[in-house]
């Protein structure tokens, strides 16, 4: 454009330091997900994709690199006892209403069964 300019070294460098705030900032929240034992999961109820965090995952006692995205992988953790528990709290999420704290157990990868509680 004539008669204009652009400093591309200045943009180009606030930008390398946004991102790496971006990765500094995800570091300090997964760490704060590993110490306090915690993990999200996101469902997009137009897709019905789903997505755990690399915490979640590890505290089902599977690594990030092989745990299928699924909902199905998810529930095959859920003890079988409090499958309904889990489902119907998800089926009200899903239809917009909300839901208190669940307690539910799962049972790990090795076995192990342990408390969790979930909200939306």
């Amino acid at each position: 454009m004539p008669g204009s300019t652009f400093d591309r070294s200045s943009k180009n460098a606030d930008v390398q330091a946004a991102e790496e705030a971006l990765r500094d900032s995800e570091r300090r929240l997964q760490l704060a997900f590993e110490v306090a034992q915690m993990g999200v999961a996101e469902y997009d109820l137009d897709t019905g994709r789903v997505v755990f965090s690399d915490n979640l995952i590890r505290l089902l006692g599977d690594e990030p690199e092989s745990a299928p995205q699924t909902l199905d992988w998810f529930f095959s953790h859920v003890h079988p006892d409090d499958q309904a528990i889990v489902r119907n709290a998800l089926d009200k999420v899903t239809a917009g209403e909300s839901v208190d704290e669940v307690h539910y157990r799962i049972t790990r990868s090795d076995g192990s069964v342990r408390w969790w509680a979930g909200q939306s």
